[in-house]
């Protein structure tokens, strides 16, 4: 009867909160021209960033997304709603968080759990891919 119990229990959970039979998604990497979307800064502390971003897909819950990101120099703070994991593939970012500073180049993969609040200095230009794990729908989501 447990057993039983469990077994739906699981099904249930692979199919709604990994969505399992979800569609795959494939992305190229954009070009630094072409379809970006702009991703507003609020908190600019130095020059004039400018930061834009191209989605590739997400998971059928909206749980999950990936794509590429990228921005112009300047300094300035991000607040992270969501975890996000980075793979740096252009450029350089110094990136402060709880005084401690990490220097991100192209090979470089970084976590920032949700509810970092960071502070960028992109000497330069970056440009980094992006995977975001929304918690919160995907608890939504399953109950």
């Amino acid at each position: 009867m447990i057993r039983r119990i469990l077994n739906v229990l699981t099904r249930i959970y692979v199919k709604r909160v990994h969505a399992r039979g979800a569609e795959f998604a494939h992305g190229t990497l954009p070009p630094r021209d072409g379809e970006w979307e702009d991703q507003p800064l609020h908190h600019i502390f130095e020059g004039e960033p400018v930061a834009r971003a191209i989605e590739f897909g997400q998971s059928v819950d909206g749980g999950l997304s990936f794509g590429t990101w990228d921005c112009s120099a300047g300094r300035f703070q991000w607040a992270y709603f969501a975890d996000e994991v980075i793979t740096i593939l252009e450029g350089e970012a110094f990136v402060v968080i709880d005084g401690k500073t990490e220097h991100l180049v192209p090979g470089s993969v970084f976590y920032f759990p949700f509810g970092t609040v960071a502070y960028w200095h992109v000497p330069e230009y970056i440009r980094k891919q992006y995977i975001l794990r929304h918690p919160a729908r995907l608890l939504k989501r399953f109950f």
